[in-house]
Order: C-alpha cells, then sequence, then structure tokens
C-alpha cells in the first residue's frame, strides 16, 4: 500500500491514541484540541493541520512533534517520495521493517514515537510517570531508566500490549510472594 504524507500523519495519531486506549474526548479534555478535529485529523480530513494542535497532540502522546510537522510539510510530495524521505531519516530502522506488511507506515510510527531529545520535560515526565514518582525537585530517574522508556516507546502496539501484560504477571506474581523452593536458589 502507498501512503500519502497526510494518511501517514493520520496513522500516527490514530495508533496514539489506540495506544493509549483513550477516546478522542479524553484527549481533547487533556490537550484543548476539540474530539472532533482529533477524529477528522485520524480519518485525513484536514488538509493543513495548524502546528498548535499537532503539537499539542504529539506532547499528549508523547511523539517527536518535529515529525508530524514534517509530515503535513510533505503534504504535497508523493507516496513514493514521502516513503523515500522517510527512509532517509533512519537508513537501519528502515532496514530493518523493509519486510513488515506497510514497512512506510511502520516506519513512520517507529520515527514518531523518537523523541527529539531523551531530556525533554515530556521524556522526563514520562519517566516518573513509569517509575510511579511523583515528580519531586531532585528526583531524576538513571539513564538506563529513560533509555529503557524510550525503547518501549519505539516498540510497535502488539509489542507494546505484550510487555505491559508482562508488567502485569511480574507484579502479580511479586504480590503473591516466593515461591517455595524455587526463590531460594
Amino acid at each position: 500500500m502507498t501512503w500519502s504524507a497526510l494518511e501517514l500523519l493520520a496513522a500516527v495519531l490514530q495508533e496514539a491514541r489506540a495506544t493509549l486506549d483513550a477516546s478522542p474526548e479524553r484527549v481533547a479534555a487533556s490537550t484543548d484540541v476539540g474530539a472532533r478535529t482529533i477524529r477528522r485529523l485520524e480519518a485525513c480530513e484536514v488538509a493543513n493541520p495548524r502546528v498548535l494542535t499537532l503539537d499539542r497532540l504529539g506532547q499528549f502522546y508523547g511523539l517527536n512533534t518535529t515529525l508530524l510537522r514534517t509530515l503535513v510539510s510533505w503534504r504535497s510530495l508523493s507516496a513514493a517520495e514521502v516513503a523515500e524521505r522517510l527512509r532517509g531519516m533512519d537508513a537501519e530502522m528502515a532496514e530493518r521493517v523493509a519486510d513488515e506488511p506497510d514497512s512506510v507506515r511502520v516506519l513512520a510510527l517507529r520515527l514518531a514515537r523518537r523523541t527529539t531529545d531523551p531530556e525533554s520535560p515530556a521524556m522526563r515526565a514520562m519517566v516518573m510517570q513509569v517509575l510511579g514518582l511523583r515528580g519531586g525537585a531532585g528526583e531524576e530517574p538513571q539513564q538506563e531508566l529513560r533509555d529503557l522508556v524510550r525503547d518501549v516507546l519505539a516498540l510497535d502496539t502488539r509489542r507494546r500490549r505484550l510487555l505491559v501484560q508482562l508488567a502485569r504477571e511480574l507484579r502479580r506474581s511479586a504480590a503473591a510472594g516466593p515461591l517455595p523452593g524455587i526463590d531460594d536458589l
């Protein structure tokens, strides 16, 4: 399948919202972007999305807002040109996803999940949330944990859901206490 730049933008935004399992109304309440606008963006019905709208949604979803803006700027390019430019953004990643169905879409999703700055306030807040910290001053997570969160964000939706299931199972297992004989090893 070929994807225009705006179709890729719509797919990225739709996937990001689906990953959070959030309704357009819930996202709207947190971003000051109307639910109708969110639906129209995801349906590829907005020819020229506003930068502020993209920035708010990108920050809420933890997406690379520069990529979102770039996709809009490529709206007049052919699907082949868009695909080539995306591949040029990260040749190594493009090669890794080349055999996947809809490889251009997968590449756009993975590139969008990369934040531009691992030290950004959005990334720091996300790490703190994942760690269950309340964000007091000086509570900086270790670099290893920031890297882990960045790696999780680069996963596709199916793998993220599997990781969430694994984390739940580990928490249940830890809450159940040690297994006799096994935990003594």
